[in-house]
């Protein structure tokens, strides 16, 4: 058998005939198996549990960019902010010093 991504491959007719099986080895082995249909991988079959693992971790990626994205968003404005004032900073430190 060919190996994707450390995972086994079985042809939709195998998923037919053996179903029981390959869901076995499945949770055995806590590794995907490929199903292919005319030697093109067409569905990936995981284990429930590597399935919830797989969710929480894009999840947790998701939050990542979109604190990242928050993070970006409020240094831009920051940026602005400061652009816009600069010129009253520098003019308020001058009267200090006439």
């Amino acid at each position: 058998m060919m190996k994707l991504i450390n995972g086994a491959t079985v042809s939709a007719t195998s998923v037919r005939k053996s179903w029981t099986q390959i869901v076995k080895n499945i949770i055995q082995t806590k590794t995907p198996t490929y199903v292919l249909s005319n030697n093109v991988p067409e569905v990936v079959i995981v284990g429930y549990e590597e399935y919830q693992e797989m969710q929480r971790k894009l999840e947790e990626i998701n939050r990542e960019e979109l604190g990242k994205q928050i993070i970006q968003e409020h240094l831009e404005e920051l940026e602005e902010f400061v652009s816009e004032h600069r010129h009253d900073v520098e003019d308020a430190d001058e009267n200090e010093q006439g």
